[in-house]
């Protein structure tokens, strides 16, 4: 009877494969890590988005409590903000949620080198400490309408009195200030959206118009 030999396989690498083996995971690691490094700043930065979520129930809440009015549509006299909306008091919008907030910190981006964290809200809260603008126009709303954003927003022209008015067919746009020509949107239902310059345009595009209080 005659029997085939069958060919023996190599089971282990020779010491020459396992170092072209560990020359090309070393290449396609140096490659990965690079290309994160050249990632846009933004990507990495969650806090940024946090820290808005955390604005965004503040407001919410608050409103719960106050008859389903934000604080700049109630008074002074209650408890709100309204009065001061007439002048460049962007911080008070914020001062009068306190409780619903609990630490100013959140109203400082991280990456806002420029400007310093608040130590409480009372005499320490000012524009200078903040990171974000606020929509006088605002309501609560389960619809995609403007509450809060990054304050590196700006229409080519200066805000009046602290107040930056936007109206249907204005074209804002971001600076490359934060977020390099993008920026982190509020929006009424508790959307946070970091969007371009054409994106944003396109929610303005559902309101008639829009005071923002810039800081």
């Amino acid at each position: 009877m005659t029997f085939c030999e069958c060919s023996k396989g190599r089971n282990a690498f020779t010491l020459l494969e396992l170092f072209i083996l560990i020359a090309v995971m070393a290449i396609l690691t140096a490659i990965f890590l690079s290309t994160l490094a050249l990632r846009p700043a933004h990507v990495w930065h969650p806090a940024c988005a946090n820290n808005l979520k955390q604005i965004g129930l503040a407001f919410k809440t608050w409103a719960l409590d106050n008859g389903d009015r934000l604080p700049m549509g109630v008074s002074t006299n209650e408890g709100g903000s309204m009065e001061l909306c007439a002048g460049p008091n962007a911080f008070a919008h914020f001062a009068v949620m306190s409780n619903e907030l609990s630490t100013p910190a959140v109203l400082l981006r991280p990456q806002d080198k420029k400007r310093h964290r608040a130590t409480n809200f009372d005499s320490d809260l000012n524009n200078s400490k903040l990171s974000y603008f606020v929509d006088l126009d605002a309501v609560p709303a389960n619809l995609p309408l403007l509450l809060v954003g990054d304050r590196n927003l700006t229409n080519n022209s200066r805000p009046g009195n602290g107040i930056l008015e936007l109206r249907m067919g204005d074209q804002p746009g971001w600076t490359h200030e934060l977020h390099k020509s993008r920026g982190h949107l509020l929006l009424a239902d508790g959307c946070v959206q970091l969007v371009s310059n054409g994106t944003f345009r396109v929610v303005l595009a559902s309101t008639v118009t829009n005071r923002l209080a810039m800081p």
